[in-house]
């Protein structure tokens, strides 16, 4: 599953349809592909779509993500996985999504540095209604405040960090989920050949970038 909706850094239907596509061509065992927003013009028809709290919107950040958290999140299937629409599938996902904890949470490249956080929320792997506590103890009004007088960047993932703690299970770049600019992708010029996953955190997008790995990959 993935998130669009406006605001959200200039993204696009294509990029859904796109992010579905590398799905399909990682992904052996059975699965549909959800896109959560707030408009659905322009996702192709193998794209479902479920419409976002459009009372989040307002809110700073991408607060809007917690909605997977709910309890009541089963009728997107018996597993989630969530990834962000700035995206590279270059690997298989099988092992990734075979993990069996209720959650798997992806470790911030930056995790241990000043300028890091605990979680990335570009993944988030988990059974439908765990850890619900995610989404309940959310407040509209109270809780972008309280992430923000901690002193934590980047809202949704920062909240995440302060629900959950910091002993989540994790994947990390030894996993195959890598950073395009924080795990040497961009300076090797192509993925290394365990990766599985790039993600374009902030900028360059994918689509901004001119390489033929790219190209390959993000079609």
């Amino acid at each position: 599953m993935t998130y669009l909706y406006r605001g959200a850094a200039g993204y696009r239907a294509e990029h859904a349809n796109i992010l579905r596509r590398m799905v399909a061509r990682h992904l052996s065992v059975p699965h549909a592909f959800w896109c959560v927003g707030d408009d659905p013009s322009g996702l192709d028809p193998e794209v479902r779509f479920h419409p976002c709290d459009a009372s989040l919107l307002p809110l700073s950040g991408c607060y809007v993500k917690l909605e997977m958290w709910k309890r009541e999140a089963g009728f997107f299937g018996s597993r989630i996985l969530l990834l962000d629409l700035d995206t590279i599938i270059v690997g298989s996902l099988d092992e990734l999504v075979a993990r069996p904890e209720p959650v798997v949470l992806y470790r911030d490249p930056l995790f241990g540095r000043a300028e890091g956080w605990l979680y990335n929320g570009a993944f988030v792997l988990m059974e439908p209604g765990a850890r619900p506590e995610v989404w309940e103890s959310f407040d509209p009004k109270s809780s972008p405040a309280a992430v923000k007088a901690s002193g934590l960047r980047l809202h949704d993932q920062a909240w995440l960090g302060m629900v959950l703690g910091p002993d989540m299970p994790v994947v990390t770049a030894a996993d195959g989920v890598l950073s395009f600019k924080h795990d040497g992708v961009r300076e090797l010029g192509a993925p290394p050949p365990h990766a599985r996953i790039v993600f374009f955190h902030g900028r360059p997008k994918p689509w901004q970038v001119d390489s033929a790995w790219i190209a390959e990959h993000y079609r």
